[in-house]
């Protein structure tokens, strides 16, 4: 297995996707916690809401939008694998596809995870700029929720892993994921919202990673803008069988791919 992961580090250092996919989500954290005071201002956490409490709900949001792109890592690691025909060699070379798909995913969730405390470190760097020590709040909050924000991305890039195990075709998988995450779902969202099922829109796939974040850093109070969202437990569980049920189909289907 050591000589697997020795692999995917290479074939991950050897390409610009690792840094054309950090350098976006830096900025992003960057921009997000900056300003982080004036989603608090602004009525994030409602009536009772305080700048005090800015820098942990503007962390979870930059988390929860960073997952969008980790989960582009993992897609890449294995359907590019396919598009640039190197599938094969690795199988080869990997023993089983099992024990190659499981290295990918840990490897994967490495990534994930150091995109995590990248998002983490520089949006504590752009909240100190931006807003002072004041808008920190309880720093024992923020630390709890940057450890669920590695622990969410990790599982993010293991999800694209799986998904690209599923759907082979480079373009098709990207394509296809940013398709529903970014459109799909909030049509959904919507829909579910006006139906007084708001609860339910955010626990779908693509929202439940970002809605647990969220939801810890409300920790409790009323909130206008996330309005009747569920406990983070909930959402962190519907995301985990998510993934789960995502690996049993995605194995399944790359045990009986022909690659050749």
């Amino acid at each position: 297995m050591g000589g697997l992961l020795t692999a995917e580090w290479r074939k991950t250092r050897s390409t610009k996707l690792w840094w054309g996919l950090l350098i976006p989500i830096c900025l992003l954290s960057a921009l997000i916690n900056v300003f982080g005071g004036a989603l608090a201002i602004s009525g994030a956490f409602g009536s009772g809401g305080l700048a005090d409490q800015a820098v942990v709900l503007a962390m979870a949001t930059a988390l929860s939008l960073g997952g969008i792109l980790v989960v582009v890592f993992g897609i890449v690691s294995v359907s590019g694998e396919f598009r640039h025909r190197t599938i094969t060699t690795t199988y080869l070379t990997g023993g089983t596809r099992t024990s190659v798909l499981v290295v990918k995913s840990v490897f994967a969730a490495a990534v994930g995870a150091a995109y995590a405390m990248a998002i983490e470190l520089v949006g504590i760097g752009a909240a100190l700029l931006g807003q002072g020590s004041a808008s920190f709040g309880d720093p024992g909050r923020l630390a709890v929720l940057c450890v669920m924000g590695v622990v969410v991305l990790a599982t993010w890039a293991v999800f694209g892993v799986l998904f690209g195990a599923l759907v082979s075709n480079l373009l098709a998988a990207v394509i296809s994921a940013l398709t529903y995450l970014l459109i799909v779902e909030n049509v959904l969202q919507a829909v579910l919202a006006s139906s007084r099922a708001a609860v339910a829109g955010y626990l779908l796939p693509g929202e439940a990673p970002g809605a647990a974040l969220i939801s810890y850093a409300l920790g409790g109070r009323s909130s206008r803008v996330y309005n009747d969202i569920p406990p983070w437990p909930a959402a962190l569980l519907a995301f985990a069988v998510y993934t789960v049920v995502l690996g049993a189909v995605g194995w399944a289907i790359s045990q009986r791919r022909d690659v050749t």
